[in-house]
């Protein structure tokens, strides 16, 4: 058989048609079993539906993966997804076929915010378009930080919170998800900023609110952040400490007259003696008229008004024999709250003590004054003065805090104190928010440099007479310190001073004074600086429980006292244990610092000299103790008992004389020479309602 070569080129195109090949010439029989195989494809497949995404939002830091739902996909489909307002494709950067009806489609991150719906493509040109859409859109981020830091009780609120959507979009709502704010405040919120407004509330303590907050967009995203909100208990940080024999005083004279029948005084002290003026007006040797608000050598109050024109008083009222303000360790708050334009006599002029009304207890004043619209000697071109009398011979001996006068409104105590809701106790609040009038002032006494300073806005700053740095105290009314109590002294040859801080033997006997706040537990640090030699002085703590508070002694070296008593000779300075004489500890000589740590909870008695301890005491070890004393004693309190001529300073943490160091202890309390041991505590009221 011939062999025919055909090549590719030999057959036209469309050289075998079905009009060249006749019906049946093509049979099986022709074809062998495997020549040919004959395959017919009908275009027949439906186009895929999309039912379902498993998401509807995608954050675009992260991307995400998206589970197709639907019917007729074929391995494997495009998948793209449509950005709504701009029309743009977005491949899948990654697509996986599960079943006809499932198939994933990864969304590539780092896209433009937006709304996006899903494309799907099989292979066959046939595709669909997801009704259901994705945000691709992050949610809110917040950038205003988790603490908001602190605001004093009393002060206004005003915080902006603030949180931004990606894609520019606003924050269209904030709301509190969780905890709770501070009473008085309130969270409102617009298109662009969330805020927390309000009066910050009264609290005991420092106290910490936790709260969460959501912010949401337009999207309905959200975001949630736990904010921190501390609200401080407002406190009296200082106060001025005047000593009548060293004729302490503040002064100053308005530059015009204002109100002289509507005003309102307010002022805390501490007595250290009876007696003595705390403000007063006018120059009465000049043949000025004068206010005055004073003790009297008995403690009573009194406060006066006196035209000297008319030699009379204008008014004046006086508190009864029976009652009196002569405690040494107490804080009064007083406050003088006058309107003389009032129709009705017994709202002209209110007195305050401790937040309560005493109208009643001042049985001396004229009856039917003062007269309506009568102008009271104050507020006017004459010298104001805080410490002294208007005769200036008169000099007030103690602590004064929180001096205000409001010019021209009648306010009750409730703008200067309220009461402590644990403990009962009234207790000062800021003056922050007041309006002082023209002449109106606040005098914290909290800057060293200026003591007179006014802090109320006004600039009425008062000059100071002869109070220097040492005179701002911390003894204050919401943490009262120890002093020496001159109650207990019956004695006219002692005399204390300073505050109550200075003690002087000027006879001939040993005359003790004990401290104003005694011990029944805890463990307690105080130091002495002896200022006079020419004697010697014991120096430690006495036992309440010996009856003898109240009444002098003529040695303290008795049962129930512990003690050191300094020589500056032989046998030297030495411990005493109940009237018992130990061994010598060595002389002292005059400005020696000596410091005491008394253990209540161990019966242990540690003293030492300029910063040694004697006998290699070691307080805060519990080692070493100079005298265990007896368990038999319920409260000790610290003393002092000086031989004639001998002289010393106490310093329970609010010294008379300078610090060189500056020492305080575990809660930040006293200003001491030498480091307080660990877990000892300055003898003040606040650490004992904590340890004592």
């Amino acid at each position: 058989m011939a062999l025919n070569k055909t090549t590719q080129n030999a057959i036209d195109d469309s050289a075998i048609t079905t009009e060249k090949i006749e019906d049946g010439a093509v049979t099986a029989g022709k074809l062998a079993a495997g020549d040919l195989s004959i395959s017919k494809t009908l275009l027949l497949n439906a186009a895929p539906t999309i039912s379902s995404l498993n998401t509807s939002q995608i954050n675009p830091d992260s991307g995400a993966t998206v589970t197709i739902t639907g019917t007729g996909f074929i391995s494997i489909p495009d998948v793209r997804f449509l950005n709504t307002s701009t029309g743009v494709r977005i491949q899948a950067s990654t697509i996986g076929f599960t079943s006809s009806t499932t198939i994933t489609a990864a969304f590539p991150s780092g896209q433009t915010p937006g709304t996006y719906k899903v494309l799907v493509e099989n292979a066959d040109g046939k595709g669909a378009i997801s009704t259901s859409t994705i945000t691709y859109s992050a949610a809110p981020s917040w950038s205003t930080a988790a603490n908001l830091g602190s605001i004093e009780e009393g002060e206004s609120v005003n915080i902006q919170l603030l949180a931004y959507d990606d894609d520019s979009t606003a924050v269209s709502s904030y709301s509190l998800v969780s905890g709770s704010l501070p009473s008085g405040v309130t969270l409102s919120g617009d298109s662009s900023v969330g805020a927390l407004t309000g009066t910050a509330p009264a609290v005991d303590a420092d106290t910490n609110y936790t709260f969460t907050i959501r912010a949401t967009d337009d999207e309905s995203q959200t975001s949630d952040r736990e904010f921190t909100l501390t609200i401080t208990n407002w406190t009296v940080a200082n106060s001025l400490r005047f000593d009548d024999g060293s004729s302490d005083y503040l002064n100053r004279t308005p530059s015009s007259t204002t109100n002289r029948r509507t005003f309102t005084i307010s002022f805390w002290i501490k007595s250290s003696t009876a007696g003595g003026t705390i403000f007063s007006t006018g120059d009465y040797g000049a043949g000025d008229g004068f206010f005055n608000v004073r003790l009297s050598s008995s403690g009573r109050l009194v406060l006066d008004d006196y035209d000297q024109g008319g030699n009379s008083y204008n008014n004046r009222w006086v508190t009864p024999s029976t009652t009196v303000f002569r405690d040494p360790s107490a804080w009064y708050h007083m406050v003088i709250s006058v309107d003389s334009t009032q129709a009705t006599l017994s709202d002209r002029v209110n007195f305050y003590l401790n937040g309560e009304n005493i109208d009643s207890l001042f049985t001396d004043n004229a009856s039917g004054t003062p007269s309506q619209n009568a102008d009271f000697h104050i507020n006017y071109n004459k010298v104001h003065q805080i410490g002294r009398d208007q005769n200036n011979t008169d000099y007030f001996d103690g602590y004064i805090a929180e001096f205000v006068i409001i010019d021209g409104q009648q306010l009750t105590p409730t703008s200067f104190g309220e009461t402590d809701t644990d403990s009962g106790i009234w207790k000062p609040k800021s003056v922050s928010g007041l309006t002082f009038g023209t002449n109106g002032f606040y005098l914290p006494f909290t800057n060293s440099g200026s003591l007179g300073a006014d802090s109320s806005g006004n600039s009425n700053d008062w000059t100071v007479n002869n109070l220097t740095a040492i005179d701002k105290t911390t003894d204050t009314p919401v943490n009262n310190h120890s002093t020496l109590n001159p109650l207990t002294n019956e004695d006219t040859d002692i005399t204390l001073s300073q505050g109550n801080l200075n003690y002087t033997n000027s006879g001939s006997g040993d005359e003790t004074v004990f401290a104003s706040m005694g011990v029944s537990s805890g463990k307690w640090y105080f130091e002495t600086k002896w200022t006079d030699t020419s004697n010697y002085m014991d120096i430690g703590v006495g036992s309440a429980d010996e009856g003898d508070i109240g009444s002098p002694r003529a040695d303290a070296e008795g049962t129930g006292y512990y003690m050191i008593q300094l020589r500056t000779a032989s046998p030297g300075t030495r411990p005493f244990d109940n009237g018992s004489a130990g061994s010598g500890l060595g002389n002292s000589s005059v400005n020696d610092i000596n410091m005491f740590a008394i253990d209540m909870d161990n019966n242990k008695f540690y003293a030492g000299k300029n910063g040694t301890w004697y006998s290699s005491g070691d307080p805060a070890s519990g080692s070493n103790p100079l005298i265990t004393m007896d368990d038999g004693f319920t409260t000790l309190i610290p003393i002092v008992c000086g031989k004639s001529n001998s002289a010393v300073s106490v310093n329970f943490g609010s010294p008379s004389y300078t610090i060189s160091s500056g020492n305080s202890d575990a809660n930040g309390y006293g200003n001491f020479e030498y480091a307080v041991p660990s877990g000892y505590f300055a003898l003040n009221t606040k650490n004992l309602a904590e340890y004592g």
